[in-house]
């Protein structure tokens, strides 16, 4: 027998609680890359392969100010500026306020906004324009709520007294080799002057979208624009596409804070749960570990024996976090039936432990005898039964329709996993040195003796 396989009989002897401590770990470790995934997305979402150019005026003091219309001829003459289009969020209820019926919604100008956005291309754009109510809806928002050419869509103004009623004349989509990193093909378009005469006046606008002629050009092009309209009426803040959506993110306060707070706290309990189960462990094995003393292990052996044993349990414990997130997160049906199957099924093993704990070893209860010797197997088949029944009836659902809007996928990129691997190492290492320590300077005598 090896060291190697020494250790792996060690890790597996007590297979319950292996199981529960891997089980341990596997769900604070979905849990830490659920959290840091999530603040990735918010913080960093995905670059497309083309820098982009674009660029946004809006007031300087808060969007809900809004900016007159003529900001945007004045934009438009400067140098370096390839075209300009306002772009007015209209917030309104689709249907219901449930978060399947949230999409984007803006007004904007058809003569200039696909100028601006030229990584977006769709053949309806003259329809659009000649259609007074006419509205554009992207690929992906159409495939989701099956609208098509021709369907009138209904919005109830909440933040402007207005319900537009909106024919839907085309369908927009990325243009070639454009990469839709900003789920734009989930946005519903209609013309700024049809809200312009529902509401009987011009609308002040919440925002320009602006694009220059080179990424370049915006670090002289931006600062130009504010110092255009310093001590005006209306002082602007220009940024770029980037900025402004991370402006959202301040808005909802320190996100990233609160995140890292609740993913060290998770971090400190798995490894108080790791540690208690390795000191038990060696604890249960004092007389054994004195033996292979005896034999003449000496104090490096011991401490590679146990340290390697937790990093058996560890790795275990790493593999299904690490590898479920990975396979099921980008998933929110998938995510959210194995993670509620898993703690239903963490839940009856719990369930079983107490019940052996409750009735005597010394009954002969029949319910005892299961929960000991078969509450296991019990946990697992109600856990996948719970997560089959979840994956059968759950509706089809996307993240961009749960974060309403802010997160739209949840693709774990390769700093989480690096991350997720590192937590796996250091949890496994600090849980079983100090066991694995003490167990090494053990003498063989203290150790017979603790046992009888």
């Amino acid at each position: 027998m090896t060291l190697m396989t020494y250790m792996a009989k060690n890790a597996l002897r007590n297979r319950r609680r292996t199981a529960l401590t891997a089980v341990s770990l596997a769900i604070s470790l979905t849990v830490v890359i659920f959290l840091k995934t999530f603040l990735l997305q918010l913080t960093n979402p995905p670059e497309s392969a083309k820098p982009s150019a674009r660029f946004v005026v809006r007031h300087r003091v808060s969007l809900t100010m809004g900016l007159p219309r003529s900001t945007e001829e004045k934009i438009r003459r400067m140098e370096g500026v390839v075209d300009i289009s306002p772009m007015q969020w209209f917030q309104g209820i689709y249907i219901d306020e449930k978060p399947k019926n949230w999409f984007a919604r803006f007004a904007v100008d058809p003569d200039h906004f696909f100028n601006v956005y030229d990584d977006l291309q769709t053949n309806d754009l003259e329809a659009f324009k000649k259609t007074r109510n006419g509205a554009l809806v992207g690929r992906k928002l159409a495939e989701r709520h099956g609208f098509k050419v021709g369907d009138t869509i209904v919005i109830k103004g909440d933040i402007f007294d207005a319900n537009p009623e909106l024919k839907v004349v085309g369908i927009y989509d990325m243009a070639n080799g454009a990469v839709d990193t900003q789920q734009m093909t989930d946005w519903l378009l209609f013309q700024i002057k049809y809200l312009d005469e529902m509401l009987g006046e011009t609308t002040r606008v919440s925002s320009f979208f602006a694009r220059a002629d080179t990424p370049q050009r915006m670090e002289t092009l931006l600062p130009a624009i504010e110092e255009m309209f310093r001590n005006s009426d209306a002082e602007v803040k220009a940024e770029t596409e980037k900025a402004f959506q991370m402006s959202f993110l301040e808005m909802m306060g320190n996100v990233t804070g609160l995140i890292n707070t609740l993913v060290t706290v998770v971090l400190f309990a798995v490894l108080l749960i790791a540690a208690s189960t390795m000191a038990l462990t060696i604890k249960e094995r004092t007389k054994e570990v004195a033996t292979l003393k005896a034999l003449g292990f000496g104090r490096g052996h011991i401490l590679a024996l146990v340290v390697g044993e937790g990093m058996i349990v560890s790795a275990l414990g790493g593999l299904l976090g690490i590898g479920g997130s990975y396979a099921f997160l980008p998933k929110p049906g998938w995510f959210a039936a194995f993670a509620l199957g898993g703690i239903v099924a963490i839940g009856v093993m719990i369930f079983m432990m107490i019940i052996t704990f409750v009735i005597s070893e010394t009954s002969q209860s029949r319910i005892r005898k299961i929960a000991a010797g078969r509450g296991g197997t019990i946990a697992i088949v109600v856990g996948l039964t719970i997560t089959i029944a979840l994956l059968a009836v759950m509706p089809p659902v996307d993240w961009m329709t749960l974060s309403s809007g802010y997160v739209p996928t949840m693709e774990v990129r390769k700093p989480t996993l690096i991350l997720g691997f590192i937590i796996t190492v250091v949890v496994g290492l600090l849980s079983s040195f100090w066991p694995a320590f003490q167990a090494s300077r053990m003498s063989v005598l203290d150790g017979l003796r603790k046992v009888d």
